[in-house]
């Protein structure tokens, strides 16, 4: 991996076939290249998180000719299955709208912990939306997403997430421009089957970055910053890609086709 003109530090984070997640620091280098040896077999994943501006120059991928299956030249298509001889059926309908299960226990295991909040009396989180949602476990990062739930009611400058990168690197991310229903991903270490992640929300009409210290505490008078601090769980036995299930259906089931 090649970069060139890195204002400030940042981190690659590698994900395996085999569920690990290797990481390599980024040193700034301003005006300068800096080249990365990544060295990892069986990638399926690269980020590459970083503050400030960077520009990604080269990225070069080595392949095992022992394990690619090369291409067979000239070889015709391949030959499809003949149709079945005779049209099958469905069941037949139900009577009745079925209703579906309620949802279990594990999507409780997928949600963040929200273990405190500053700032939010006039502008809380409206009810039955989730300001973090999780996209990934593998018990030693998370993969999660920042929404902005407050649509358009909302004046919302910046929302900066502070999360640990690796054991030392803490790592506060900004998000410029926000719009109703715009959302982010983050990558967190995990510490103990647990992430920490503080989302900070700034709505000040005239909020500038120069005068205000991102990531910080607020003062307790400020009144243009909200602040949730999370906990994040990164194992479950749930299968991320199925959501909860909702309602009842609307009615039977459709006839034979």
């Amino acid at each position: 991996l090649q970069l060139w003109d890195v204002s400030e530090g940042g981190i690659v984070t590698v994900l395996t076939e085999g569920g690990t997640i290797e990481s390599f620091p980024i040193m700034a280098s301003p005006n300068a290249t800096q080249t990365i040896d990544i060295g990892v077999f069986e990638a399926l994943e690269m980020n590459v998180t970083f503050g400030g501006t960077l520009s990604v120059t080269a990225i070069e991928i080595c392949f095992d000719g022992s394990t690619t299956p090369g291409p067979v030249r000239f070889a015709p298509p391949s030959e499809t299955k003949s149709p079945t001889a005779m049209p099958t059926t469905s069941p037949a309908p139900t009577g009745e709208p079925t209703e579906s299960s309620a949802p279990t226990d594990c999507y409780d295991q997928l949600r963040a912990k929200l273990v405190d909040q500053v700032g939010t009396d006039s502008t809380p989180v409206p009810e039955d939306e989730e300001l973090i949602v999780v996209t990934s476990q593998n018990g030693t990062h998370v993969g999660f997403e920042v929404n902005q739930v407050w649509g358009s009611g909302a004046n919302i400058s910046l929302i900066a997430v502070n999360h640990h990168v690796n054991f030392t690197y803490t790592e506060c991310s900004r998000q410029y421009d926000v719009t109703p229903d715009s959302s982010s991903l983050y990558l967190a270490k995990c510490f103990d089957e647990w992430a920490d992640v503080t989302v900070y929300i700034y709505t000040a009409d005239d909020f500038s970055e120069e005068e205000c210290d991102i990531c910080e505490t607020p003062e307790e008078d400020d009144e243009d910053i909200m602040v949730f601090h999370f906990e994040i769980p990164c194992n479950s036995e749930c299968d991320l890609s199925a959501s909860p299930t909702g309602g009842p259906t609307s009615g039977p089931t459709s006839g034979p086709t």
